[in-house]
């Protein structure tokens, strides 16, 4: 115990480094996707909806047209929806393996304060 305990604190530094190039690997392998810009999607997606609303509405696009293209935005916004809900699954899991590797980080610097000759330590 006191040879491990003394190994990461002379290794503590490399360590360290190590689990920040691991934060560093996880967000470039995969990068969360941008929330807002999903949510201007859906956003355009209604006003196009709204817009064929009043073509129907205006007599120059007929009921069925209208059903057809309603349909249409109504996928489009469930498949914008179920993205955001990925992107928040994905960002979730960042921020659980991020916090799981700061937690390490915060161990191995504990360890630097301990005085590996303690008895309690060895218990």
């Amino acid at each position: 115990m006191k040879y491990i305990i003394e190994h990461i604190k002379d290794s503590r530094e490399g360590i360290v480094n190590q689990l920040l190039v691991e934060i560093q690997e996880i967000q470039r392998n995969e990068p969360a996707i941008s929330i807002e810009s999903l949510k201007a999607e859906i956003e355009n997606l209604t006003r196009k909806k709204h817009k064929a609303i009043d073509l129907m509405l205006d007599d120059l696009i007929s009921k069925d047209d209208l059903k057809k293209q309603t349909e249409f935005y109504d996928n489009e916004i469930a498949l914008v929806t179920g993205r955001i809900a990925a992107s928040k699954n994905v960002s979730d899991i960042h921020k659980k393996q991020l916090d799981g590797i700061k937690s390490y980080i915060d161990k191995v610097n504990e360890m630097v304060g301990l005085d590996t000759n303690e008895t309690a330590i060895l218990r």
